[in-house]
């Protein structure tokens, strides 16, 4: 997954050395490989969130998180929002940790040349259940700057 030219790098360090990163976007059309297809995020999208392994559990994922969201709403977004695996429970566990909600899902399926893709976004209270092939849509209201 490469870094899209519109995009943006926020970047954490940690003792002058480098320790994480996040994607920040606002108002982009993206390619999402696990769901092969295309997505425009009419708001602030984050992704990609990542620190080494030696830096982690130091809060530095949620301080790039809050950046993240500082960074839209500065841009004027109203909400952020991410896609994550539904098996990646660490991630789940920092945005919900971060206030962000379920607010959908987006399943799909390939089998050779035959997929099947189905996307939903309402009430999704249960649907933390562990499915497979799922991407979960988190949402989280961005307040007035």
């Amino acid at each position: 997954m490469a870094l899209h030219p519109e995009e943006t790098v926020i970047a954490a360090w940690w003792g002058g050395t480098p320790s994480g990163y996040a994607f920040v976007s606002h108002n982009l059309t993206l390619y999402i490989d696990p769901l092969e297809k295309e997505y425009s995020f009419e708001t602030g999208y984050i992704r990609r969130v990542f620190v080494a392994p030696e830096y982690r559990n130091r809060g530095i994922a949620t301080k790039l998180i809050q950046q993240a969201c500082t960074y839209l709403s500065e841009r004027s977004a109203t909400t952020a929002k991410a896609l994550i695996a539904f098996d990646n429970l660490p991630s789940l566990n920092l945005f919900r940790g971060c206030g962000f909600e379920a607010v959908g899902y987006h399943q799909y399926l390939r089998v050779g040349p035959f997929c099947r893709r189905r996307s939903k976004r309402d009430s999704v209270s249960s649907m933390w259940s562990r499915t497979s092939n799922v991407q979960y849509e988190l949402a989280l209201e961005l307040g007035p700057r």
